[in-house]
């Protein structure tokens, strides 16, 4: 459920709000015959393996006894069981887009007091609808929702209030551990901050960023991790409009018109912030919570590794930058939610938002339209096989088509470098020459790359792939033992009989 703040309308006219707000909100959910975002097609598929391993269908894998990284997995699994594909999908995204929305909502408000709808409404969808939506990352932006909840009644209860509504906490960190832990730090943050003068109050802040640099380099110490300097503009919040990552090619027909959204949001965040300190001054600004929340979120999107190895996964957590900037995101809003907001910045933040729609509308349209020529060719291949997909990336942090794969799997055959059990991150784990799915990690790498080599074990298989200049131009060929996937024998035999025509052109 969406929440509205307090105002002087009547409690009739305010559920009306609320209810075509959370209308509109959900469009995006149901405006394309599937759900694009990411990695969710790989959750789904997942989820629909689960099913099949409980009922005992496919043996040489198991779901792992874990409590973190399961729960948008689990409702999935459950919605499966109990109605059709299209419908578990739908259901359980519009669940989880209201859950984060309304707790973004709540949080704000919460912090801003008299939040200001016309800036509240437009940011909200964009960032309801950026790039953590589009990856994919559903576990983590569950988790966040849940976590933002529970801080928005947090800051506006006593400690009772506060102690009943931990749970929500603990279903979050089922959801995905990371937004608990910035979440408690948030609220420690809040207690203690709130209950010291102004002084105090800057040692408070200044004691949260030298933790945050100790952290940069005590995870740099303890674990091999990833950090670059160019992590500075999540520091932003604003690349949360980066729906689909960086083009290869940065043009304006590509994804490259998210870029120029991203800094026009930017831009009206700025020249709010000039007016609101124009309006409060720096001390007093700088004193303010939200405002040392939103530079501690910053300095953490920024100094903190964007990918670590830990030694009890396979594959290393990474996008950690691109989840912390979703956070920055939220804490811009929080500060200038209650700032007076002129025409011309309305009709900006408008413009933004529904051209951002009106983008992934047409994009997701066309990943759609890829996916319609995977699932024609899986539908031509026998039933029960394996399949790997061979689609380079378009993007500099997504690969649509590797995903569509999956779904286009479900009740047909197995995708065989799914990445999810061989990560050991998530519940499916897959043993040794299992005949499903490939269990080494490295060996998904290679498939993605086109290195990997055809062993005795994995046939019979048979790879996809774009056979033209277009993504829907899908077409598939049986592989041998020995075959590399991009190697030219391969390439020239796909070419060479009329039976390795493209198959799935449309």
């Amino acid at each position: 459920m969406i929440v509205r703040p307090h105002t002087s309308a009547s409690p009739g006219r305010a559920g009306f709000g609320v209810i075509l707000f959370s209308f509109l909100l959900l469009i995006p959910v149901f405006w394309q015959s599937r759900v694009q975002a990411g990695d969710f097609a790989t959750h789904v598929y997942n989820a629909w393996l689960a099913t099949l391993i409980a009922q005992g269908k496919v043996h040489g894998l198991w779901v792992a006894a874990q409590s973190y990284n399961i729960l948008f997995d689990h409702i999935l699994q459950w919605l499966l069981l109990h109605m059709s594909l299209g419908m578990a999908q739908h259901v359980a995204l519009s669940g989880t887009v209201l859950i984060f929305a309304g707790g973004m909502i709540q949080f704000v408000t919460a912090l801003a007091k008299n939040a200001n709808w016309y800036f509240l409404a437009p940011c909200v969808a964009v960032i309801t609808y950026g790039f953590i939506y589009h990856m994919g990352f559903f576990n983590f932006y569950l988790a966040l929702g849940l976590c933002l909840w529970y801080l928005g009644i947090f800051y506006r209860v006593g400690w009772l209030w506060r102690v009943l509504a931990l749970p929500l906490l603990g279903l979050a960190w089922v959801a995905h551990p990371l937004p608990v832990v910035w979440a408690l730090a948030i609220g420690a943050y809040v207690v203690i901050a709130g209950n010291v003068g102004a002084r105090p109050r800057l040692l408070l802040f200044l004691f949260a960023l030298l933790s945050i640099i100790f952290m940069h380099f005590l995870l740099k110490h303890l674990y091999t991790c990833e950090w670059q300097l160019k992590q500075i503009f999540s520091a932003t919040g604003a690349d949360q409009l980066l729906a689909f990552g960086l083009p290869r090619h940065l043009t304006l027909a590509g994804e490259g018109k998210y870029v120029l959204l991203s800094l026009a949001l930017l831009s009206v965040w700025l020249s709010m912030f000039v007016d609101l300190l124009k309006a409060q001054g720096f001390a007093r600004l700088f004193s303010s919570i939200p405002f040392q929340l939103w530079l501690i979120c910053a300095a953490g999107a920024f100094l903190l590794p964007n990918a670590i190895e830990f030694g009890q996964y396979a594959f290393p957590l990474g996008y950690i930058k691109s989840r912390l900037s979703l956070t920055v995101a939220i804490m811009a809003c929080a500060l200038l939610a209650a700032q007076p907001i002129k025409t011309i910045q309305k009709i900006a933040l408008a413009s933004v938002a529904l051209l951002f729609f009106g983008f992934v509308y047409t994009d997701t349209r066309a990943l759609n339209q890829g996916e319609d020529s995977v699932e024609a060719v899986v539908k031509q291949l026998p039933p029960g096989q394996r399949v790997l997909g061979f689609f380079p990336p378009q993007t500099t942090r997504m690969n649509p088509l590797q995903h569509a794969l999956d779904r286009s799997c479900i009740a047909r055959c197995f995708s065989y470098a799914d990445y999810e059990p061989a990560t050991l991150q998530f519940q499916i784990r897959a043993r040794p020459h299992n005949g499903v799915v490939l269990d080494d990690v490295a060996d998904v790498r290679a498939v993605w790359d086109g290195s990997y080599v055809i062993q005795h074990r994995d046939v019979p298989l048979y790879v996809l792939y774009v056979c033209g200049t277009s993504t829907r131009n899908i077409c598939s060929s049986p592989l041998q033992e020995g075959e590399e996937i991009r190697s030219p024998s391969l390439q020239s035999r796909r070419s060479g009989t009329q039976r390795n025509t493209p198959r799935g052109s449309l």
